[in-house]
């Protein structure tokens, strides 16, 4: 009966503690696992994140040498899906990658692609790895052109999101690009003017050459449909500038 009790006093004392989206998830757990049917790595997630800081998952008791106070301190789940663990590891991420930025003025553009493409990225995840590939061969292509003699390399950082704001499908690259670049000798030029015209078409195509390296001949009307029908689905937006100063935000 201890043990029985105990376990009832943990699971009310996690109960309490929970936050609004551990409640949501396991107010509708069954629907979510039984109707939405989602990916075993989904639903690992969200035990991991359903548990964060369930006593009775184990912990660390912690002893004052001087007065005795005790502490338990429950373990972590360390998934990026939950809102504690997860907001940790961004900040961990945004420190980390605020030291690797060039101290000059970047610029924030967001690669978008067709509407008619996402459905490939949603049934076949490792296709996300081809919106890496165009954006960073457009984006190195495009300094090299001003000066192919002195080979211009920028600096960029490349961060994936894969919903919307009103959270429906819609994988597409945010990527902050450094205002200039090395060149081979280790001479700086400052970049101020960026081609999107150049950039939006070079990414389509270079995006559109990927998929049907990976797809195969399947992909061919898709491909030409994109470059007849939907001449702007695929499109780039500069939304912000930036002069780094050894702090920047990843959300």
């Amino acid at each position: 009966m201890r043990g029985l009790g105990l376990s009832f006093c943990y699971i009310f004392v996690h109960n309490s503690f929970m936050n609004i989206l551990q409640k949501i998830f396991t107010d509708y757990y069954e629907e979510i696992k039984y109707t939405l049917h989602p990916r075993k790595s989904e639903m690992e997630n969200i035990d991991k994140m359903i548990n964060c800081g369930d006593s009775s998952f184990g912990g660390a008791l912690y002893s004052c040498p001087s007065c005795g106070n005790l502490k338990f301190v429950p373990f972590r789940c360390h998934s990026r899906f939950c809102p504690t663990c997860g907001n940790k590891y961004s900040m961990e991420r945004s420190t980390t990658m605020s030291f690797k930025l060039i101290h000059v003025q970047h610029r924030h553009c967001v690669f978008i692609i067709d509407e008619n493409l996402r459905d490939f990225f949603l049934k076949d995840r490792s296709l996300l790895n081809c919106l890496f590939h165009s954006v960073s061969s457009v984006v190195s292509r495009m300094f090299f052109k001003l000066n192919k003699s002195k080979n211009f390399t920028p600096g960029f950082i490349m961060v994936l999101h894969t919903f919307d704001r009103d959270l429906k499908w819609n994988p597409h690259i945010h990527c902050l690009i450094s205002e200039g670049g090395y060149s081979n000798d280790g001479f700086w030029r400052h970049v101020k003017y960026f081609n999107y015209t150049y950039l939006r078409h070079s990414f389509r195509t270079a995006l559109l050459n990927e998929l049907e390296s990976k797809l195969g001949t399947s992909f061919k009307k898709v491909k030409a449909k994109c470059y007849s029908e939907h001449k702007r689905e695929i499109c780039i937006w500069q939304c912000a500038q930036y002069i780094s100063s050894g702090t920047c935000r990843i959300d």
